[in-house]
């Protein structure tokens, strides 16, 4: 009797999950969305008719909303567009706009406190954060285009998607045009983020107070930095793309602070005030930071690096930088330009070495001093001159007198050409750089064609 009751049991409990996963399907227009979504219940799904509909819904139950046509849900000056607070809602095709601009109401075209839930090809504009998940985790943001505050200073603008302690979502196949930051994330983890598109922004990622994070396939276009690692853990940036805003001062490809077990590689990096700056990374003994495999390309600097930081740097292209390597400090006893395994360093446009046995690895060592740099670092109120010309001066002067200043670089194993044309075990680098390439180039035509190669 008791097995009986058993089975009984469980066919009831097999026709109710059934019965949740199938669900109801419902219709609503503007007139009737408000009673719609009061009828629904778990596992219900509702297609918003084409129109225009009015701000403040709420999904407080599992189900789905998607849009007919693309039906605009206007926020009207309000804090949300869609507020999602129960697990396993999906958003899919609707266009959300005119969010509050208070920064203080933390206003975004969807708010996202729940988990397990998916936000699917969903075009913004005009709203101040894109997507706000706010200790939500095992979500989904894929094929998404969220465009900001176009016309206001782009300190006043909120983020495309703004991650608070939240883990475990994967953010994919997302474009956000003027932000502050395309994708700031704060005490999150776990997180991937995945071929996604950042441009007109200060950002392009934001890692605050961050571990175990993915930042894979990129694009960052025309904003003031592309990718900056600040107080984190275990973080991955790669097979990414950064052309830096050549108006800010400060223009930096990927910047990382105090950051421990770092891997940035395969990634393009130009037209930068720096292609890389790292500083006192790692953070903790015991941690590492590695640098591989990258091109920097047309920057004032190729990478700045403090004698705080510990990282080792292979199989880089360093090509037409006005200086490769800014040295802060005496960097030489404690970075490590090749990795001894592979016997790789990197290629330095610079080198004048030979290969006399045709092996790809110059004969003699690349190593690179800067007098300027270390006058600097005996005295750091000169700071101010760098780059000026009475810094080019004096680093011309130093090639052509014994002056002798300590080694910044020491690269044993240099290629004499751009690891492209080299087939390592590690990497397949043709095929890499082949789709950095053609990356860059269809992102950039279809932004500027799209919007213009305007500023902020």
């Amino acid at each position: 009797m008791l097995k009986i009751t058993n089975i009984l049991f469980l066919i009831l409990i097999f026709l109710i999950l059934i019965g949740v996963a199938s669900g109801e399907i419902y219709y609503a227009s503007p007139a009737n969305i408000t009673q719609v979504l009061e009828k629904a219940r778990d596992g219900d799904t509702i297609y918003l008719l084409e129109g225009y509909y009015k701000g403040g819904i709420v999904l407080n139950k599992s189900i789905s909303l998607i849009g007919v046509n693309y039906p605009v849900i206007d926020a009207m000056g309000g804090v949300y567009g869609i507020l999602i607070e129960a697990n396993n809602c999906t958003v899919e095709k609707v266009k959300i706009i005119n969010t509050s601009t208070s920064r203080s109401l933390q206003p975004a075209g969807i708010v996202l406190r729940s988990d397990y839930n998916i936000i699917r090809n969903v075009v913004m504009e005009n709203v101040y954060y894109g997507i706000l998940p706010q200790e939500a985790d095992y979500n989904i943001i894929e094929d998404c285009y969220l465009v900001g505050l176009r016309d206001v200073d782009i300190n006043y603008r909120g983020d495309g998607i703004y991650l608070w302690n939240s883990r475990y979502n994967i953010i994919r196949n997302v474009t956000m045009l003027y932000f502050q930051d395309g994708i700031y994330s704060e005490h999150s983890y776990f997180n991937k983020l995945i071929n996604n598109t950042v441009a007109y922004s200060r950002y392009a990622v934001h890692n605050m107070y961050c571990t175990d994070y993915l930042i894979d396939g990129m694009v960052s276009l025309q904003n003031i930095a592309g990718y900056v690692i600040m107080y984190s853990a275990n973080v991955t940036v790669r097979n990414s793309i950064a052309e830096v805003n050549w108006r800010s001062a400060v223009g930096e490809g990927i910047f990382v602070i105090e950051t421990d077990n770092v891997l940035i590689e395969n990634n393009t990096v130009y037209a930068g005030i720096y292609g890389m700056e790292i500083k006192r990374t790692p953070y903790r003994p015991g941690h590492y930071a590695i640098v591989r495999w990258n091109t920097i390309v047309y920057n004032q600097v190729g990478i700045s690096v403090d004698e705080e930081s510990s990282v080792i740097f292979y199989g880089n292209n360093f090509i037409e930088n006005v200086d490769n390597i800014e040295a802060i400090g005496d960097i030489g006893r404690k970075m490590k330009w090749y990795s001894e395994e592979l016997k790789v360093g990197n290629f330095w446009d610079t080198y004048a070495g030979f290969d006399k046995n045709k092996d790809g690895i110059g004969d003699i060592p690349y190593v690179e001093r800067s007098f300027a740099e270390h006058i600097i670092d005996s005295y750091p109120t000169l700071r101010i001159f760098m780059y000026t010309p009475a810094y080019q001066a004096l680093e011309t002067m130093s090639k052509i007198f014994p002056i002798n200043p300590k080694i910044s670089v020491y690269d044993p194993y240099p290629l004499m050409k751009p690891n492209v044309n080299l087939n390592y075990k590690e990497k397949n680098v043709n095929a890499q750089m082949l789709f950095t390439s053609v990356l860059l180039v269809s992102a950039s035509v279809i932004i500027i064609w799209r919007y213009g190669y305007g500023g902020y």
